[in-house]
């Protein structure tokens, strides 16, 4: 065999370090956001159990042989319960007002000058979130429970909510729309595995140190993670990356980027923000293709408010139904997060990609089987009926990814951040109209009918459901209506993530400049 053909066979069979070499050249953020899914897992469900410790022990003063030994007391469990949930609607109050307030105003900044400064602000809060659990947990008899509301402060640093927000947003900056669905699932998939390693340790630390090291090593791991970001991530202003160009070709833009450091504050508390985030979901648009991306917000921030309204009781419930302890809901949450982890790893890129499987039609079956599980923990009597309804609801919470993608691949590449704040923030909202209500639900129906918010949740559920498959039509239609005018655009090139080469003749580069090509042309003809 000839040296050249020798040399072609070795470049086109990579060796694994290679392979390696080139998989690592793709991590950005994702190691951050692992981080902080492992930073809320050891402290989540261990804070959950320090508010009713603390009602119990310290609020009602029901004395340590009762509040141990909880579930051998009905009445005082009630109690408890009523008094936790209370705490639990004001502090999700708390937290959803400055929530709301800063996505809004940072998605569109983010737009003009990077995403980078909202994952470090936002990481900034778990650390101090930690701090008033700890301090809590320190002076467990001198602080009445009322003091863990202070928790609400780590979201005036953005919180969860915008560190996700800007994680998908710089996503979306730096992957072809063909990957992107599939990449935000992978990001996605990380929540599950960060939160079961997180939630096992958390268990272990609590079992044989206590409370106060589980938030000291939530603490040090937002610290890490922290550092991780300023030191490793790079910044992407603009999502023009697949084109050689991270600037923006926004002229404005451009020039806003160019002020001082006191000028860009300024902007941060603009109004103008705001403009700019109704501007991108509210203008004209061929096709109807508004009418879509307002469809997308409204099914998304109804899962929002589903998913609160069930998160909301969860644990009060299996405490009351079947008796759970901690520790048996922690292996439930475990188990749960691994059945995610397959699906946003494994399940999801094979129906998309593989089976081509449109997106909306992976979200429908999300809903629909939410509401089936619903009604199974609501019947439930044995522990096993609970890991069923989690095994039928495999994809749940995928569609978080799955909508975030169909919306970047509708709008303009400088809208995202624009538009994911504008979902982050009405995202912001829902915990907090969703959480009093069903607490205080929860509260008037635990003592005779409990499972009596499942059946509402449920029923949303289905709704949503409904109204992805109005989603799913119309987006069909749309695509029919883009492939006819941009006859080389695949017709999934919208709605769907992979496209499939048409000309092979074209090199790697111009296949990427034709394809963000097309789809600046597809997106024009909607304006």
């Amino acid at each position: 065999m000839s040296e050249s053909k020798l040399k072609s066979t070795s470049d086109s069979n990579p060796s694994w370090g290679e392979r390696i070499t080139s998989a690592s050249s793709l991590i950005t953020v994702e190691p951050a956001a692992l981080l902080l899914t492992i930073c809320t897992g050891v402290y989540v469900l261990v804070s959950s159990e320090l508010y009713i410790s603390k009602v119990c022990k310290v609020n009602l003063a029901l004395g340590e042989d009762v509040c141990d030994n909880i579930q051998d007391h009905n009445e005082e469990q009630v109690l408890v319960q009523k008094y936790v949930s209370k705490l639990k609607i004001y502090n999700r109050v708390l937290q959803s007002i400055p929530s709301l307030l800063f996505t809004v105003l940072a998605g569109p900044w983010s737009d003009v000058y990077g995403r980078k400064t909202f994952l470090i602000s936002s990481m900034f809060g778990f650390v101090f979130n930690n701090a008033v659990f700890l301090v809590n947990a320190y002076f467990f008899y001198e602080l009445k429970a009322e003091w863990l509301l202070l928790e609400c402060l780590q979201d005036w640093t953005g919180g969860g909510t915008l560190f996700f927000l800007t994680v998908y947003a710089y996503i979306a900056d730096i992957t072809d729309p063909s990957t992107r669905t599939k990449r935000m699932a992978f990001v996605s998939g990380l929540w599950p595995v960060g939160g079961n390693i997180g939630k096992a340790l958390g268990g272990l630390i609590k079992h044989h140190l206590g409370f106060i090291y589980n938030f000291a090593f939530g603490m040090l791991l937002a610290v890490v993670a922290m550092l991780y970001i300023i030191l490793f991530v790079k910044e992407t202003i603009k999502p023009n990356t697949l084109q050689g160009n991270k600037a923006s070709n926004n002229p404005k833009q451009a020039r806003e980027r160019s002020q001082s450091l006191g000028a860009k504050i300024s902007l941060l508390l603009s109004i103008d923000n705001v403009k700019k985030g109704s501007s991108a979901l509210t203008r004209l648009r061929k096709h109807n293709a508004r009418v879509y991306i307002i469809l997308l917000l409204l099914v998304f921030q109804f899962m929002s408010f589903t998913h609160s309204a069930n998160g909301t009781n969860g644990y009060l419930f299996l405490r009351r139904s079947l008796g759970w302890t901690l520790e048996d809901y922690t292996r439930y949450s475990i188990a749960k997060g691994a059945i995610g982890i397959f699906s946003q790893f494994v399940l999801v890129p094979f129906l998309s990609v593989r089976i081509r499987i449109r997106d909306a039609s992976i979200s429908f079956y999300d809903m629909f089987a939410s509401a089936i599980n619903c009604l199974i923990v609501a019947y439930a009597t044995e522990g096993w009926m609970i890991y069923a309804g989690a095994m039928i609801n495999c994809l749940d919470f995928t569609s978080y990814s799955i909508l975030r993608s169909m919306v970047t691949k509708v709008a303009e590449p400088h809208e995202t951040g624009a538009l994911f704040g504008v979902f982050g923030s009405l995202q912001s909202l829902m915990p907090m109209i969703a959480t009093p209500i069903f607490g205080m639900l929860y509260r008037g129906t635990v003592a005779d009918f409990p499972q009596f918010y499942l059946f509402l949740v449920a029923g949303f559920f289905l709704l949503n459901s409904i109204a992805l498959l109005f989603l799913r039509h119309g987006l069909t239609k749309l695509n029919q209506n883009i492939a006819e005018e941009v006859p080389t655009v695949d017709e999934e090139i919208v709605e769907m993530v992979p496209v499939k080469d048409q000309c092979s003749t074209k090199t790697a580069q111009e296949e990427t400049v034709t394809l963000s090509k097309i789809l600046s042309q597809s997106v024009e003809t909607l304006t």
